[in-house]
């Protein structure tokens, strides 16, 4: 994806998971220069395991607005390290070690 590029950073990301297994994740990639961020927008289904965490993101919108084909969808499996209504905390697997992402909720994003 794009945050792979020279001079484009993986900003933030921002994970919606609903009581019916669906998921949303927007990632926000900030392009370094005159450039205005990007956003990605990848939506799916979770299930949540033992010690899992898995994501099957069906449908992507880049930040072009382009929808991406059914044979690019992916699943994500994550290491499941906390969970509680307030807190998500996943490892995921990298070459040099796990990257850790901790997710607090938010409620009303105006006030945030």
């Amino acid at each position: 994806g794009l945050h792979r590029v020279p001079l484009a950073n993986l900003e933030d990301q921002f994970l919606s998971l609903e009581a019916d297994g669906s998921c949303a994740l927007t990632e926000v990639i900030r392009v370094i220069g005159p450039f205005p961020n990007v956003k990605n927008l990848l939506t799916g289904t979770s299930t949540v395991g033992p010690s899992t965490l898995r994501l099957t993101y069906t449908k992507v919108i880049d930040g072009t607005g382009a929808e991406l084909t059914s044979s690019q969808a992916r699943s994500v499996k994550l290491r499941l390290a906390a969970l509680s209504k307030s807190l998500l905390v996943v490892a995921a697997a990298s070459i040099d070690a796990d990257d850790w992402l901790v997710f607090e909720r938010e409620d009303d994003f105006a006030d945030a």
